[in-house]
């Protein structure tokens, strides 16, 4: 962490959080279909799909962001001279 800005911080750390509570979530889901084999687990496994389809739209929002950043130039906003 040493040499990371607060903001980089604070991403990771939200970033882990929510990974956690990702994972913990699809745990129970499969804990509770291990000791009820009956049970319909059907609506809580799409809402852990669609978690992670937006989980994934903002992570490739974020890279596609950066990698326009990246692609600059200094210097490329600077109207040429005639």
């Amino acid at each position: 962490m040493k040499g990371r800005s607060a903001i980089e911080i604070m991403v990771i750390v939200f970033t882990v959080t929510i990974g956690a509570c990702v994972v913990g979530f699809g745990m129970g889901i499969a804990i509770y279909k291990i000791f009820n084999p009956t049970a319909d687990v059907g609506d809580a496994v799409a809402a852990l799909v669609s978690i992670i389809a937006s989980i994934l739209s903002a992570l490739l929002g974020l890279v596609a962001g950066r990698s326009d950043q990246l692609t600059k130039r200094p210097g490329d906003d600077k109207p040429s001279e005639p």
